[in-house]
């Protein structure tokens, strides 16, 4: 069943960089103002009618990827991706949560939506993140398919004290040749 609290913005948008080093946009949504502030360690989402209040902090280093693809008529294209998850709490659609929330930026020779790639691709593509109850968090992607998703489970690399919960090893098959096995 959809959630009918949840729509589109619907306004006008617009984006900055704040004087503190913060990505800050602020959207018309429902007859309301959206304020979403994020940088490299915190993100901060709060509505002028109270339906939003969402405060975190990173969950897990960003993860980051270069995608290069080959079409079938021999066209080539690429884009660079970043993401980062933030483990937010606080109130959404006057509910209180705790939830993950992720950034994506995207950088390419085209707009994201219509790159080839995007409209054509045959994948599975997910990331997941995991706050563990001693508190070490993992996240990662898995892309397995076709055209540019040859296949490759990543995680993030556990920082410096942190435990690690699985053994990566570079595994080499003839399909998937750069592929990290988790063990």
């Amino acid at each position: 069943m959809p959630d009918l609290r949840v729509q589109p913005w619907d306004g006008a948008a617009t984006q900055e960089l704040t004087p503190d080093g913060k990505n800050r946009y602020t959207v018309e949504a429902r007859g309301s103002t959206d304020v979403i502030e994020f940088n490299e360690t915190a993100l901060d989402w709060q509505s002028a009618n109270g339906d939003v209040a969402l405060r975190g902090e990173l969950a897990a280093p960003a993860m980051q990827m270069i995608l290069p693809w080959r079409e079938p008529d021999g066209a080539t294209d690429v884009m660079y991706y970043t993401n980062q998850f933030y483990k937010l709490d606080g109130r959404y659609g006057g509910e209180e949560v705790s939830a993950y929330s992720m950034i994506e930026h995207m950088w390419g020779y085209n707009n994201y939506a219509d790159t080839w790639w995007v409209q054509n691709r045959i994948v599975h593509s997910c990331h997941w993140v995991t706050t563990f109850d001693d508190g070490v968090t993992e996240m990662g992607k898995v892309m397995w398919g076709e055209y540019g998703g040859p296949g490759c489970p990543d995680r993030e690399q556990p920082r410096a004290g942190d435990r690690q919960h699985h053994r990566v090893q570079r595994r080499r098959e003839r399909r998937w040749p750069n592929c990290l096995q988790l063990r």
